[in-house]
């Protein structure tokens, strides 16, 4: 798997976070059913995307405690949703290429085989842990569907 180093402007975020378990099995089930709460919410909110539009799925960790946080960008505020500013940070970019299924296949293979195998060391008291964005280039469960992973490398903090 082939990854980059990039860096990535601050921006503001709007979104809904859970509180993640310690089963990777129970925690894909979560992040399913937060995903479709949060569609839900966008769209009874009447919230619209532009035709450019992103979405992230954000792993944080605060206070030794793990939560995922899905979010759009926005320039005012979106009422009921929580704010949260990714900073300027250098990452390791990542392209996830295929079905939702096996992303954490992916993830797998970054934090066990890549990033061990480079000379980066991650700030382990990092408050995001990586983040993926979704673009017009995801198709859900589709062969072609394509998810960016971003893993902070450098200031890799934000604030809530």
């Amino acid at each position: 798997m082939n990854y980059q180093r990039v860096h990535k402007q601050a921006s503001t975020l709007y979104g809904l976070k859970i509180k993640l378990s310690t089963s990777q099995s129970k925690n894909q089930q979560l992040i399913s059913n937060h995903w479709k709460q949060f569609n839900r919410k966008l769209k009874s909110n009447n919230v619209i995307l532009e035709s450019n539009w992103k979405k992230y799925g954000i792993t944080l960790k605060i206070e030794g405690v793990y939560y995922y946080m899905i979010a759009v960008p926005s320039a005012v505020e979106l009422i009921g949703f929580e704010q949260i500013n990714l900073p300027e940070s250098e990452c390791l970019y990542f392209k996830h290429l295929g079905s939702m299924d096996l992303i954490k296949f992916t993830i797998n293979i970054i934090y066990k085989k890549i990033i061990p195998q480079t000379n980066i060391v991650l700030n382990l008291n990092r408050c995001v842990i990586h983040f993926e964005c979704y673009d017009r280039e995801f198709r859900w469960n589709h062969p072609d569907s394509v998810i960016h992973i971003y893993v902070p490398i450098k200031n890799p903090t934000a604030t809530h």
